[in-house]
């Protein structure tokens, strides 16, 4: 390096004063295209979602799609009033125009179950995907499902088919994508919550099982007999007869008149809840009152657990409707008395459920189908919760679902 070098400590130059220039135009028309492509995403996205009539979190019902489920439901609306009762149900106008109780239209009601119906729509397949994905053989059962339609109602032609359901407001492509929907949101419970609620058995999700067993209701039963009694045998156990009923005998004339002396010692011992008597009945005064008359081990372990819709409820129900429907309108710490045929008298008591009792083995006669009922029960709420949060556009309001024709049968039947 020359004495005259005057560099000696600098950084030379990394370009060229024309080639920094160079640079900083490409720059900008890169960040340019970038905004552009950003612009033109974003107006996409805007322009699909104020195509679609119902939304939520990403699932989204265009219009087409809205008609197919909205013709599918309105059908199925129909057939639930016929069912329901309702007389001379037609697609017109004028029913649709016909008042039910008060200043409410058939409309009304169709319009409010149809909202309804795609809101839980769409929060299922969300739903769906949350937890879940269609596998291969999910989409190959869609799309079999939709091309049987196809075949059977247009012969494989898809043009066909869009004539058909021209009148309704959809084409084969909607038609596809409902289907999907329907499909996801039939499939969401199972991805949550495992085959009839088996993953509900998780210790993580025990909570969840303790917030639906409040919806049963713990009653406690003492049923008193003052005509006749059951045949024990040495162990206390009822004997039954060749064609397999309880065997009974008739009580003495002494032991009719204690019972019905005890009748009137519970009864008043009930009625004394609340005051400032000092005898009342209590929880453990009850149960006293049940080893004595007490012909049933799992009545004797901690009482019955009902629930409107579980077998077990049924099949109990089956014998003793009064005393299970009064079990069920119950609150917790109330009494109650039923008089049965035969000179049966049965008291109840509602008490708290046992947290975690469906783990027991001395319940399972009350919860063999415990975790399905809580799956269903759970799913439910979360619909209901999640429904609130949909977003529902101008353009379902403004349709008259009243003219919209309904749909039977292009429908697919995904195994």
């Amino acid at each position: 390096m020359s004495k005259g070098d005057t560099n000696i400590g600098q950084r030379a130059p990394l370009m060229k004063p024309g080639q920094r220039k160079t640079l900083l135009v490409l720059t900008a028309i890169v960040l340019a295209v970038t905004v552009i492509v950003f612009s033109v995403l974003l107006t996409v996205n805007v322009i699909r979602d104020r195509g679609a009539l119902v939304s939520y979190s990403g699932v989204r019902l265009s219009e087409g799609v809205t008609n197919f489920l909205a013709s599918s439901f309105k059908y199925d609306y129909m057939v639930y009033l016929k069912e329901s009762g309702v007389h001379e149900v037609v697609d017109s106008e004028s029913f649709w125009g016909s008042y039910t109780v008060g200043n409410t239209t058939y409309l009304d009601l169709l319009e409010a179950e149809t909202e309804i119906y795609l809101r839980q729509i769409v929060v299922g397949a969300y739903l769906f995907d949350r937890y879940s994905r269609l596998s291969s053989s999910d989409r190959r059962a869609l799309k079999d499902a939709c091309a049987e339609v196809l075949d059977y109602k247009a012969s494989g032609s898809e043009v066909a088919f869009n004539r058909l359901a021209e009148p309704m407001g959809f084409d084969y492509d909607d038609f596809c994508k409902g289907s999907e929907l329907i499909y996801k949101a039939m499939m969401a419970q199972t991805a949550i919550f495992g085959p009839n609620g088996s993953a509900l058995q998780d210790t993580d999700m025990q909570a969840d099982c303790d917030k639906f067993l409040g919806e049963y209701s713990h009653v406690l039963l003492l049923m008193v007999r003052t005509e006749d009694d059951f045949v024990t045998d040495a162990e206390g156990n009822r004997v039954q007869g060749d064609d397999g009923s309880d065997e009974r005998i008739p009580l003495s004339e002494s032991q009719r008149a204690e019972r019905l002396a005890d009748l009137e010692t519970i009864r008043g011992l009930i009625a004394a809840v609340g005051t400032d008597a000092d005898s009342y009945m209590s929880p453990g005064a009850f149960r006293s009152w049940i080893d004595k008359y007490n012909y049933d081990p799992d009545n004797a372990v901690g009482g019955y657990y009902f629930y409107r819709g579980s077998e077990f409820t049924s099949e109990f129900s089956s014998a003793l409707p009064t005393v299970v429907s009064r079990a069920l309108t119950m609150g917790v710490g109330e009494f109650a008395e039923i008089e049965l045929d035969g000179g049966v008298y049965v008291f109840l008591y509602r008490q708290e459920p046992q947290s975690g009792c469906y783990y027991s083995s001395a319940y399972s006669r009350f919860f063999e189908d415990f975790y399905g009922l809580c799956s269903d029960y759970l799913y439910v709420e979360s619909l209901n919760a999640l429904s609130y949060e949909v977003e529902v556009r101008e353009g379902f309001y403004a349709k008259d679902l009243d003219l919209l024709p309904y749909n039977y049968d292009l429908y697919p039947n995904i195994k």
